[in-house]
């Protein structure tokens, strides 16, 4: 059985198989300036959030987490809310 990491975004509740994970951080300082990326151990990785409701997007808190995960040839980092858990 695989396992998920939990996470909310936005009072939405995730799950993202553990297998693609890489690793999850405190918010960083995202570059807007280069479209919206941080720098992961020297690499430049874009960073999305999961508004489902693009009426209501909520501004990024300190307080918010990053997921980095694999995706294609490269790694994209999803915000969260909260970190919930694996299951």
């Amino acid at each position: 059985m695989t396992e998920h990491l939990r996470f909310c975004e936005h009072g939405i509740k995730y799950a993202i198989p553990l297998n693609i994970i890489q690793s999850t951080l405190k918010m960083v300082t995202i570059d807007e300036e280069s479209g919206g990326v941080i720098n992961f151990h020297g690499k430049q990785i874009p960073v999305f959030a999961l508004d489902l409701n693009e009426e209501e997007t909520r501004e990024i808190q300190a307080s918010d987490s990053l997921i980095i995960t694999a995706f294609k040839d490269g790694e994209i980092a999803l915000c969260a809310d909260a970190i919930e858990g694996i299951t």
